[in-house]
């Protein structure tokens, strides 16, 4: 591709580049640069790209792009921009011929519900138009058929472009997908037109990196400023920062509400929570439609709502879009039941809460349904946020009957020290916790001491099939050791073989 197609649109302060130059790819890791690519110079979060600038000229980089003005010594074509997070999001969207354009998106942030909402609005849509939607977020990435693995909520510049090209490959129309607040303040989706944007609540979350709640507000709040139309929780305490952002942006803006805020465009009323599936009527106006989700917790409310008021401000009609959430199937890892023996009069469920607020959400909510005692595994990751840990350690013990205290992502960390931190909350109720560092040997503890009518809520992991020690991710799937535990304490006996032989 031409290096002047490659820089439309991109504000440059200086170049001693030919545009007709013809550029074989565009790098953004010098280790990965080749004779005749773009070498994006971007500074991250962790590493600076202008360290490496003399590493990607010796590979053969054709033309480097900084935000840095060029040192004396570095010879080599070398363009200078005025943002280089800006720069490499419209250079990754014009080298894939700018994708997104052909795709309608809808983009959901927050700090919970991101994953069942946008995964409710992709089985909507594809059962609406008959047509595949693109799906980008932290359980995976789909494009069509095919599914990728996802390694961030929001990916990349260049793996985010790659895979709406192949959205259109693939015959989508729309694209949903989550929108993490590191995505929005690294620019990772600068460029982008949302066709809605959706604010689900915010809570505790990524204070190691926004600081305060109204930093993470605020970094939140910067997706309205490129979208068409809003749909805000009315109901949560962020809102009034998310509506001043939308109507200073211009946004169409709807407001959807559970617990009945009197402004608000959508209301869903007539809750009725169940085990497995939770029914309510949708309210519009003076529209009124029955509806459900496949899934427990007033919590899956909200996400339902979320999508429906979505669906119906992009031109889809609320009779059809309450029907076909309603036939939305559940979420890996989100409040996920797994299947017990039919003798087993108790539950177990993997649900992704690893925050407080969504861990105070999930079991309050299973509390209510649950006829026994309700039995909470958790842990907290390493290297991630440490003033939530006593703050988890006091919810479980709050609202639930007995609590395991186990790991869940160490990384660099000890997780002995962790599950100090965590138990440092439990002021009360010490006698009703234990602490089993091992993650295996605590689920097989908590399926061990399940009775009838039971629920063991095993929290943190959800979707994830791997634990993280040090730097190594290992695999660790909960559904095999729950299968393995319940193989172990709960199988029938096999018959006995010891009836007489008629031959002999």
């Amino acid at each position: 591709m031409k290096l002047k197609k490659l820089l439309e649109n991109v504000d440059i302060i200086s170049s001693s580049a030919n545009v007709e130059t013809d550029v074989n790819n565009v790098r953004f890791d010098s280790r990965r640069v080749g004779s005749g690519d773009l070498f994006m110079a971007v500074c991250g979060h962790d590493s600076d790209g202008n360290s490496f600038r003399r590493q990607a000229k010796a590979a053969g980089a054709a033309v480097i792009v900084s935000a840095v003005k060029k040192p004396a010594m570095l010879r080599v074509p070398y363009i200078q921009v005025r943002d280089d997070r800006e720069a490499a999001a419209l250079i990754a969207a014009n080298s894939f011929g700018n994708p997104a354009k052909k795709l309608k998106i809808i983009g959901v942030t927050g700090t919970s519900g991101k994953t069942t909402t946008t995964h409710i609005l992709k089985s909507v849509i594809e059962a609406a138009t008959g047509r595949p939607c693109g799906l980008i977020g932290t359980n995976s990435n789909f494009t069509g058929a095919a599914e990728y693995p996802s390694e961030l909520t929001t990916p990349g510049h260049l793996e985010l472009h790659r895979l709406f090209s192949e959205m259109v490959s693939a015959g989508c129309e729309y694209c949903v997908m989550e929108v993490s607040s590191h995505a929005l303040v690294q620019k990772r989706v600068f460029g982008l037109t949302f066709d809605a944007a959706v604010y689900t609540n915010l809570s505790h979350e990524h204070l190691d990196e926004h600081n305060t709640m109204d930093e993470y507000a605020n970094a939140k709040a910067l997706i309205f400023a490129q979208s068409r139309a809003a749909v805000i929780n009315a109901d949560d305490a962020y809102a009034g920062i998310m509506l001043a952002a939308a109507e200073n942006a211009g946004c169409e803006v709807s407001k959807y509400s559970v617990n009945g805020s009197e402004d608000a465009q959508f209301f869903a009323k007539d809750l009725k929570l169940l085990p497995e599936t939770s029914e309510f009527i949708i309210l519009r106006g003076a529209e009124l439609v029955r509806s459900s989700v496949g899934m427990p917790g007033i919590f899956n409310v909200y996400n339902a709502l979320a999508a429906a008021a979505a669906l119906c401000v992009c031109g889809f009609s609320l009779a059809e879009t309450a029907k076909q959430i309603g036939a939305a199937p559940p979420v890996k890892g989100r409040l996920e039941r797994y299947p017990v023996p039919e003798s087993a009069d108790f539950s177990i469920y993997i649900d992704y809460a690893h925050k407080p607020e969504a861990m105070q959400k999930v079991l309050e909510a299973m509390a209510d349904i649950t006829p026994g005692r309700l039995i909470a595994l958790f842990g907290c990751g390493g290297d991630r946020d440490k003033d939530k840990r006593p703050e988890m350690g006091r919810i479980a013990i709050e609202q639930s009957d007995f609590v395991i205290i186990t790991s869940d992502n160490p990384r660099t960390e000890d997780p002995d020290e962790i599950i100090r931190e965590i138990a440092a909350g439990i002021k009360d109720g010490k006698d009703k916790y234990t602490v089993i560092t091992d993650r295996k040997e605590a689920i097989r503890y908590g399926v061990s001491i399940l009775q009838p009518s039971d629920t063991l809520m095993l929290l943190g992991k959800g979707h994830e099939d791997y634990i993280i020690i040090g730097k190594e991710k290992r695999h660790f799937d909960e559904r095999e050791v729950v299968a393995d535990a319940l193989e172990e304490f709960f199988s029938e006996p096999a018959e006995a073989d010891a009836k007489e032989n008629p031959e002999e």
